[in-house]
């Protein structure tokens, strides 16, 4: 068996919107195609596939590359001891899992039929947004659907919050595109600890997966 190796970057042509050294963007994104060739007698398979390489200053080591090839995955994987790695996220989970099972069934309600986006049979993954406006905008309504129906106490102190999916950090939130119209969202009070063990293992993924802005991706949940 002989193998042939190809490889080019692709960064489109040089032109409006594009840096002077050919990436893409403020998180200075380029990629690259590869191209395998294996021969073994008279057949030929072509394998083909890529990798994403960026500048983004808030993901780690401030550069690096990633497959990119398709929408990714969050997968919040949930332990016996009811967390993801070092993370309480078991009731995060089940909220979300809730969601985009059987999203009719969720807070606030909605005459019709709910759409949630983010799992993959929804057809409609999430994309993050690191527009601080929109996050705080996403989350100031999540959290007034919160008061809405479980009054303005129900934070008893801050031993409880407001957890909502899709997540603010994404432009499919609670006051994102379509959601400013609909309420195609879902809102939980949960333990503070939960909540926040979601958030940080959500920020986790997003630095070490190389997740950049409008960056689509799936979240799958296994209870």
């Amino acid at each position: 068996m002989e193998a042939n190796f190809q490889s080019h970057a692709g960064t489109g042509t040089p032109g409006e919107g594009e840096n002077p050294d050919g990436t893409i963007g403020k998180d200075r994104l380029a990629w690259y195609f590869l191209s395998v060739d294996l021969f073994h007698g008279n057949s030929t398979l072509v394998a083909n596939t890529g990798f994403r390489c960026d500048s983004a200053k808030y993901l780690k080591g401030g550069k690096g590359c990633a497959f990119d090839y398709g929408v990714t995955v969050w997968p919040l994987i949930v332990g016996e001891n009811g967390k993801t790695h070092n993370w309480k996220t078991k009731d995060v989970a089940q909220h979300i899992y809730d969601a985009t099972t059987n999203p009719n069934s969720t807070i606030p309600r909605k005459e019709g039929t709910k759409e949630i986006p983010g799992a993959p049979k929804s057809m409609t993954p999430l994309t993050r947004t690191r527009d601080a406006n929109q996050i705080d905008q996403n989350r100031g309504r999540s959290i007034g659907a919160c008061k809405a129906e479980w009054g303005d106490g129900y934070s008893e102190g801050n031993t409880y919050q407001c957890d909502e999916f899709p997540m603010a950090s994404t432009n499919q939130g609670a006051d994102s595109g379509a959601n400013k119209e609909e309420n195609n969202f879902s809102v939980r009070v949960l333990p503070r600890e939960e909540n926040e063990g979601a958030g940080r293992f959500l920020g986790w993924w997003y630095k070490n997966y190389r997740i950049v802005d409008n960056d689509a991706f799936w979240v799958v949940v296994r209870l």
